[in-house]
């Protein structure tokens, strides 16, 4: 008589599974939060270079073309909101004006857009904004001495309780220089102010 050995199941048993299971949890558990700081980081980090460079032109062609260069939120957004966007555009004065009217009438060059930002960004600027920023044909912010301030935040805080950054500054003095801030290692949100500097702990009221 011959005996033939017996085969052995080619599948995983449920010790294995739920090994395997245990294992994924833990990757996960350690993997996402970095992941999603990793994601606020270079979401807030792209959309405050764009704004930078956005008002950085504005202060270039108004000092080439020796003209005012308009910043300007897109219409339809809340108090002193730019999440919808914005435009860049050359402000000619009208005959016999000393300056435009900070609005893009036909005609007037449109130099860039900034397309809207997505949810959960929002971006909103100081009182000393409503609307518009201006840089005069010497490449000064219009209507200083001022320092103007917008704030970009991720999720709708300027940082987490434990400290992690959710927010970016980007100032303008009345001198036109554009500087950009992340919060310090405390969490809080340092910008400049007229009279000195403050901490800033709203997204939407700076």
């Amino acid at each position: 008589m011959v005996i033939r050995p017996s085969r052995r199941s080619s599948g995983i048993t449920l010790i294995e599974m739920m090994i395997v299971v245990v294992i994924l949890g833990v990757l996960a558990a350690v993997v996402a939060p970095n992941l999603l700081e990793a994601v606020a980081r270079n979401r807030l980090d792209s959309s405050a270079n764009e704004f930078t460079t956005a008002l950085d032109l504005a202060r270039s062609e108004s000092i080439r073309r020796g003209a005012n260069v308009v910043v300007r939120r897109a219409a339809g957004s809340a108090t002193r909101e730019w999440t919808k966007g914005w435009e860049v555009f050359v402000d000619l004065p009208a005959a016999g004006a000393a300056s435009g009217n900070n609005q893009r009438d036909a005609g007037e060059e449109l130099l860039s857009v900034g397309q809207p930002m997505s949810a959960p960004l929002t971006l909103y600027s100081s009182r000393n904004v409503p609307d518009f920023l201006a840089f005069t044909p010497s490449g000064r912010a219009a209507g200083g001495p001022n320092q103007y301030i917008f704030v970009l935040c991720y999720g709708g805080v300027v940082a987490t309780a434990d400290g992690r950054a959710r927010s970016r500054a980007v100032m303008v003095n009345d001198s036109g220089r554009v500087r950009a801030a992340a919060p310090n290692s405390a969490g809080q949100l340092i910008v400049d102010t007229a009279t000195g500097t403050a901490a800033v702990t709203s997204c939407t009221s700076p």
